[in-house]
């Protein structure tokens, strides 16, 4: 039978068999093994998998994060928690002190690779350190081995002879072997002796975090309201909250309200005894300020905002360089009179208008050091951004132009629309990331645009004023309306709501403009004017491009959405996968991205036995063919979180591996298997990563199944991105109501307040 959440059910679900990796451990009892956990599934065996975030319950006497496991077990659903597959009994498979052999071969010893290890490892079992260490000749043993490398091996395990005593240390408490080689390789042979210390050290490796210190802080007897414990959990929090909210700080008052709940839910210590009071986190907090581990600063309010140290810097340099571009003065590219000129000219050979608008951002855009140009659709943007380009032409002989966005697809559609190149920010001041902070190039020229600045967070931003040198003046574009930064931060906002940066908001739309229903329904989106209302959203279908499909089933809506793609896949409509793009609010669900990716790889891109496959995890198989996204920044293969491409080929090296070629709009990126793990299926994608880019055809669902996360902000960015044409699939009533909700995003800053202080009225 169909539930009512739409789930297909058996009167007597059916066992699954299964095999799994512990990643996130959320509870344990010790008394009786109950345990919740999230688990990557390395094996499942029903084509029947409905939800992309794989929780698992049973109950484990033993349990680490990196642990394997065996069995069988059945989906439910749990009315607060959702989806979770219970266990009805489970095996482990391999004993972690094997895997974590294999790893540290791999690691310490230069030249074997994954075959080479897993030979060693199967030959010797878990005494393969201890055999190695004997006496290199136990090596001849395995095949393939000659004398020379059995003495470079033998050799490297001694000089690392008492990993395997570490490593089995970092297990015993609560760690899985990646955990023990990068514990091993931070505190060598004392490793053992600092973490007993001071569990919370293991803070200060890179992609060990505090949750993880707090199970071994648990595991080890330590206090649960230690000063450390509390002060690494205070950090975090600010770690966390940068990243889930884009704060740049938390009020003082706001740690000390939270703080105990927060590591309740992301730490070790659950218990209603495991109180930590108001003073405890005040004491802790003068002390991370005593180390510089924390800056706190009094906003108006007289209230306390507590920073992280790099988050502080960051804001405090962010409106020290506004303050220079803004108040140095410049040589003036031109006088009045020759912006007058080329305005005159401009329209005459153009046959041609500017709006009032228009002509103002030509006159600040060339007049000011650091001016702000925002828009919707059709308001001329393009147009006046190519206007101002050609007026500095006009004034200035052979002038250095730069032109730049946050994302690859931003940057190449800049250089469509302006004739011009146009390269990412990170391309431009060659950004490698946190590590390189200080090795940016210098930006000199006449000029410099950054177009789609509403994406920009608070680091690039800092980064990139650093870069700006001598006069080269700055005009930052971008639709203040869309989505905020994915990173912390909400910069465009908060220049333009200060009232110190010179801005211009285009607000006329353009006559051709008006005969697109996209372009008005976006407007009408933004204004909050519903489908009910006078002049409200329309459907117009003899103008062929914006259409709303009622589905009020999730599973109907999901196949309209798979038929809305193959009609435009007709030879009438001329469209190709790449054109068509699905946008979603959500991951989760029936209408999210994981589904959706998943149904449009099985319709669009099926198995077949001329292509070839990867399993990365068991929700997610790549396949020669798939459209997919970079989701990180990786500078040592030069691909951006955000770049869409295509796989064109999945191989195995000599050693094994498995790799991935990914071809791009600019490159061709081979991805080692260990990054393989940052792509995505790009078939649907969603409102935020579309940011930046645009498409011939957007797709997109508003269920009342996504109510929660649907906004006039939302769709309107989501509407914005399509060229041609709109579908919108669902109900109507989903869509009037988000029109009525607006975004209600605030990130903690003090950028507006400091740039209103301490800058002087330039506007």
């Amino acid at each position: 039978m169909i539930g009512v959440d739409g789930m297909n059910q058996q009167e007597t679900p059916t066992r699954i068999p299964v095999k799994f990796e512990i990643k996130r451990i959320r509870h344990h009892n010790d008394d009786n093994g109950f345990t919740v956990a999230e688990v990557k599934f390395t094996d499942y065996q029903s084509d029947y998998l409905p939800t992309s975030q794989h929780i698992i319950v049973g109950h484990f006497l033993s349990i680490f994060e990196d642990d394997e496991f065996e069995g069988e077990g059945t989906w439910s659903v749990h009315e607060i928690f959702g989806y979770r597959f219970e266990m009805e009994w489970t095996r482990r498979i391999v004993p972690q002190s094997l895997k974590g052999i294999k790893e540290f071969l791999k690691r310490f010893v230069k030249g074997i690779g994954k075959t080479t290890a897993e030979r060693i490892v199967e030959h010797f079992g878990e005494s393969t350190l201890t055999k190695i260490e004997e006496d290199w000749k136990n090596l001849l043993q395995v095949k393939g081995m000659g004398k020379k490398r059995a003495i470079h091996i033998h050799e490297k395990v001694q000089k690392n002879k008492r990993f395997e005593e570490i490593a089995m240390f970092i297990l015993n408490h609560g760690g899985g072997y990646r955990t023990a080689l990068r514990v091993y390789e931070a505190f060598g042979e004392s490793s053992i002796i600092r973490v007993r210390e001071n569990p919370f050290l293991l803070c200060s490796i890179k992609k060990i975090s505090f949750p993880t210190a707090d199970k071994f802080a648990k595991n080890l007897n330590f206090p649960h309201n230690s000063k450390e414990r509390i002060k690494e959990g205070i950090l975090y929090l600010l770690d966390f909250s940068s990243r889930a909210r884009g704060d740049l700080y938390i009020s003082s008052r706001e740690i000390k309200s939270v703080l105990q709940s927060f590591l309740m839910k992301q730490g070790s210590y659950r218990e209603d005894k495991h109180i930590i009071t108001s003073q405890e986190i005040q004491e802790a907090l003068m002390e991370l300020k005593e180390q510089e581990k924390v800056i706190v600063e009094l906003n108006d309010a007289g209230e306390e905002c507590v920073y992280l140290q790099n988050f502080n810097f960051i804001e405090n340099r962010i409106v020290t360089l506004l303050k220079k571009l803004l108040e140095e003065s410049k040589t003036p590219l031109c006088p009045t009179s020759q912006i007058d000129d080329f305005i005159e000219k401009y329209e005459r050979d153009k046959g041609f208008r500017f709006a009032e608008k228009q002509k103002e951002a030509i006159y600040m855009a060339l007049q000011k050091g650091i001016s702000i140009l925002t828009g919707g659709p059709g308001t001329g943007k393009t147009q006046t951004i190519n206007s101002i380009i050609e007026c500095v032409k006009s004034v200035k002989t052979d002038p250095s132009i730069h032109l730049s966005a946050p994302t690859g697809k931003a940057s190449k559609r800049m250089t469509e629309l302006t004739g011009m190149e146009a390269q990412t920010i990170h391309r431009l001041i060659g950004l490698n990331g946190f590590e390189d902070a200080n090795d940016i190039l210098e930006v000199e020229g006449d000029f410099l645009i950054v177009d789609e600045s509403s994406m920009v967070d608070a680091y690039v931003f800092y980064k990139l004023l650093s870069s700006i040198q001598g006069d080269t003046r700055i005009l930052f574009v971008g639709d203040y309306e869309q989505l905020p930064s994915v990173g912390a931060g909400l910069i465009l906002r908060d220049l333009i709501n200060s009232g110190k940066i010179p801005t211009t908001k285009l607000t006329e739309i353009f006559r051709q403009a008006q005969d697109s229903q996209i372009v008005m329904n976006a407007h009408k989106i933004i204004n909050g004017i519903t489908t009910k209302d006078k002049n409200g959203i329309t459907f117009d279908q003899s103008k062929e491009d914006f259409y709303f499909i009622s589905k009020h089933d999730r599973m109907k809506a999901q196949q309209a959405i798979i038929d809305s793609v193959k009609r435009f896949l007709e030879p009438k409509y001329g469209y190709t996968l790449d054109d068509i793009q699905i946008l979603s609010p959500m991951r989760k669900g029936d209408l999210g991205v994981w589904m959706m990716n998943k149904l449009m790889q099985e319709t669009f891109n099926p198995r077949n036995l001329s292509k070839r496959e990867l399993r990365v995890s068991e929700a997610f198989l790549l396949r020669e063919g798939d459209k997919v996204l970079q989701t990180a920044n990786n500078y040592d293969l030069d691909v951006f979180n955000g770049e869409i491409g295509k796989v064109t080929s999945i191989f195995e090296d000599d050693e094994g591996d498995m790799g991935v070629e990914v071809t791009y709009d600019d490159k061709v990126v081979v991805y080692e298997e260990l990054f393989v793990e940052e792509l995505t299926h790009a078939f649907c994608l969603t409102i935020h990563k579309s940011q930046g880019s645009e498409y011939p055809v957007v797709i997109m669902p508003i269920h009342p199944s996504q109510e929660n996360m649907l906004n006039k902000n939302l769709i309107y960015t989501g509407v914005t991105r399509a060229k041609q044409k709109v579908v919108l699939i669902g109900n109507k009533e989903a869509l009037d109501k988000a029109v009525k909700r607006d975004d209600q995003t605030v990130r903690n800053s003090l950028i507006q307040e400091k740039i209103k202080k301490q800058i002087q009225n330039v506007a």
